[in-house]
């Protein structure tokens, strides 16, 4: 078996910076955070339609209409920032 070395006094003495998550500064985060958010609520809707509506076609219409609805809001939100961040660029 092998060992592995000890770490020597000199080292532990070096503090060593935290190890964390970052994402880089992007206008879209925003977006970004919000398709999270309209993921997260699309898990339990699934769910709950799955449960609730007995019929097909009620499950397709109610499903079908958040991701419609969902994918409308978010390209308009993408739309928005991206045309508010092309103008600060344009102003300076």
């Amino acid at each position: 078996m092998s060992e592995l070395p000890a770490k020597s006094e000199e080292c532990a003495s070096v503090p060593q910076p935290p190890i964390r998550f970052t994402v880089i500064q992007s206008p879209l985060n925003r977006v970004k955070l919000e398709l999270a958010g309209v993921l997260a609520i699309a898990v339990p809707l699934y769910v709950l339609v799955e449960i609730l509506l007995t019929t097909g076609w009620t499950q397709v219409l109610v499903l079908a209409g958040y991701g419609a609805v969902s994918g409308i809001w978010l390209a308009l939100r993408a739309r928005r920032v991206v045309a508010e961040s092309a103008d600060a660029l344009s102003r300076g």
